[in-house]
């Protein structure tokens, strides 16, 4: 397919609007500006954009160059039910991910044993710090 060079400006403009409504809300969550947040996520979408660049106008087979598997507080949430028969709020398994984010192997990666561990400690530490209350 070959693109036109308006239709190129035009793209090229949405993808700026894109990119600066995102680095707004980045801004609104790293108020202190966390740079390795903001640069790592102003990558991620970078590579995106231009992925989907590719996949419009370009090379369907063009090859990654970044990869980023991404867990969210649902999966701990299905999970913390599933496994535990416990129920987490959103901001309880946001405990539990920035856990997983700091404590975990990076040889091995985050998988779901990984994930079960950090439930595990959540349960255990919650359960400690009511006993605590309770003297």
């Amino acid at each position: 397919m070959i693109i036109s060079e308006e239709d190129l400006i035009c793209l090229v403009n949405e993808m700026g609007e894109a990119l600066f409504k995102a680095s707004k809300e980045l801004l609104k969550h790293h108020p202190n500006g966390d740079n390795e947040a903001i640069h790592s996520i102003t990558n991620i979408l970078l590579s995106n954009m231009y992925k989907q660049f590719l996949y419009t106008y370009g090379d369907k087979e063009a090859p990654t160059r970044v990869i980023s598997v991404r867990w969210q507080t649902d999966d701990v949430k299905i999970q913390a039910k599933e496994s535990y028969d416990t129920e987490l709020s959103d901001e309880q398994c946001g405990e539990i991910l920035d856990f997983i984010k700091h404590y975990h192997d990076c040889t091995i990666g985050i998988t779901w044993e990984t994930i079960n561990f950090a439930i595990e400690e959540f349960i255990e530490k919650t359960a400690r710090n009511e006993q605590k209350e309770r003297r």
